[in-house]
């Protein structure tokens, strides 16, 4: 009964509140408007601790205190929307960053006192976005170049993982801490892949035709980023092994054309296509002899391969269509041999046979690109002894 009282004693407040800020609101000086709602936060606070103390009502209690908590946000952003500390500690001025930093800063022991006294989800939760929000603010105070703010969270990530590692020997006493934080950095490794693959995108776009020192930093930075993001992911992604194999070879292979635009290399250089083939081939035999006999770690060795076979199949068709001299076709060649030679070898039947089938439809636009390249086949459509 006293739960239902409060609960309708919440609804009550809030719709005097709505009543009150959509009649008499716009003529309400801004100081005013910020004390106000600094006092309904301090009843809200108020009301928990009387409830929890007094009427022992936990659920009830943590509802207030949830509602004085959210208040605290607002009337930071209050200040700031309002410019009660001047035009440049404010959202719209020049020190909006600044502004950023010191609020966060200023939830943040509330947010991590919630957390520890009612070891709920929901706070901890807070606390960690309202952590990487105030070094989101630091990176915009610092104005850093993209590239650079994405090696930056990647090191947040790193920093995430070194915590993560620690308070894991304490799992009994921190265990909703280690939960929460595990699908936390989960979602911060999801957004900074994606971030760097954007900015490698824009990185290729804008340098494609240029060069000089800012293009081998960026370009070292977002190296750096793919090398990182790689070993984070092997840490993080454990359940799913065989997506590690995935992104390891996908950054691997992002990051060399990272390193071709960086020294000017096209897919109208035939030591592009030499230098992909050479460090495709290298990858497909570590990882061939590394994983090969371990079943532990099969799902990782046979999603790499299927992945460095389907970048294999894709060189192949643009060098094919390029035509880009003979170099490119003899290495191509070397690897069909190799991909025949371990095919029987591999533990996994299904996985032996799906690189002899791709060896075959790459053999097959091979032989057309070395005919085409001594002229010994002009047209593939008109051509009557093509056959």
């Amino acid at each position: 009964n006293i739960t239902i009282i409060l609960s309708l004693g919440i609804i009550f407040i809030l719709l005097a509140g709505i009543i009150f800020g959509t009649t008499t609101w716009d003529v309400i000086n801004n100081i005013v408007k910020v004390i106000m709602l600094f006092g309904v936060s301090i009843l809200f606070f108020a009301i928990s601790i009387f409830t929890n103390n007094k009427l022992k009502i936990e659920k009830t209690s943590f509802a207030f205190w949830i509602l004085g908590v959210l208040f605290l946000p607002i009337i930071l952003l209050a200040i700031g929307f309002f410019q009660l500390l001047g035009d440049y500690l404010s959202i719209y001025g020049e020190g909006r960053y600044i502004y950023g930093i010191i609020s966060t800063i200023i939830c943040l022991p509330f947010f991590l006192y919630s957390a520890k006294k009612y070891k709920n989800t929901y706070f901890i939760w807070v606390s960690l976005i309202n952590t990487a929000l105030l070094y989101n603010f630091i990176l915009k105070s610092l104005n850093i170049e993209n590239e650079i703010k994405i090696f930056m969270w990647t090191l947040y990530l790193g920093s995430i993982s070194l915590i993560y590692t620690k308070i894991k020997k304490y799992e009994t006493k921190y265990l909703i801490v280690i939960k929460t934080l595990k699908y936390y950095s989960l979602s911060i490794l999801l957004l900074n892949m994606i971030g760097a693959f954007i900015y490698s995108f824009i990185f290729t776009l804008n340098y494609m035709y240029s060069y000089g020192i800012g293009v081998y930093i960026e370009g070292s930075f977002l190296i750096l980023t793919f090398i990182a993001l790689s070993i984070l992911s092997v840490y993080w992604i454990q359940k799913y092994r065989w997506l590690n194999g995935i992104i390891i070879v996908i950054n691997s292979r992002i990051t060399l054309g990272i390193i071709f635009k960086m020294f000017g290399l096209t897919t109208n250089d035939i030591l592009y296509y030499v230098l992909a083939g050479i460090s495709l081939v290298a990858m497909f035999m570590s990882i061939f002899y590394y994983f090969n006999k371990s079943e532990k770690l099969s799902s990782l060795r046979n999603a790499a391969l299927y992945t460095i076979l389907f970048l294999m199949t894709y060189l192949a068709l643009i060098s094919f269509c390029n035509l880009q001299g003979l170099c490119p076709a003899i290495l191509i060649y070397i690897t069909i041999a190799m991909i025949v030679i371990l095919a029987k070898d591999i533990i996994n039947k299904s996985l032996s046979i799906s690189l002899r089938c791709v060896a075959l439809i790459i053999l097959f636009f091979n032989n057309i690109y070395t005919l085409a390249y001594f002229n010994l086949l002009n047209d593939i459509f008109t051509f009557k002894e093509f056959h």
